[in-house]
C-alpha cells in the first residue's frame, strides 16, 4: 500500500477549552481519512487538562506543551515553524471541518 505524504499541516492553538478542541480534531480525524493531512496542537499551558486528553484520545497529532501562556501568536509561530508540507492551515480549536472541504 502506498502512503502520500501530506500537502497539508493543520495548527492549532489551544488554551482550554477541551470540549471544543476534541470535536475540532475528531473532524480533522474524518477528513484525514479523505486525504492526508498533518495535525500540529500547540498547548498553552492549559489548566483544565486539555494536553493530556490530546494525547490520550488523539494520539495521531503532534501535540507540543508549552510550560507558560505565550499568547496566541507566539504560539502559532512555534506550530507553523514546524511544518514540512506545502500548505499550512490555521485553525481555532472552536471551529471544525465539515465532510468534505476542500482545502
Amino acid at each position: 500500500m502506498e502512503t502520500t505524504k501530506p500537502d497539508l499541516t493543520v495548527v492549532v492553538v489551544s488554551y482550554s477549552g477541551g470540549r471544543f478542541l476534541d470535536a475540532c480534531l475528531s473532524s480533522l480525524l474524518a477528513e484525514r481519512q479523505r486525504r492526508p493531512l498533518t495535525v500540529i496542537v500547540v498547548d498553552n499551558d492549559s489548566p483544565d487538562g486539555v494536553a493530556d486528553m490530546v494525547s490520550s484520545r488523539h494520539p495521531w497529532v503532534t501535540l507540543v506543551r508549552n510550560r507558560s501562556n505565550l499568547g496566541f501568536a507566539s504560539a502559532a509561530n512555534i506550530g507553523l515553524r514546524m511544518i514540512d508540507t506545502s500548505f499550512s492551515l490555521l485553525l481555532n480549536p472552536d471551529k471544525d471541518v465539515p465532510p468534505g472541504s476542500r482545502g
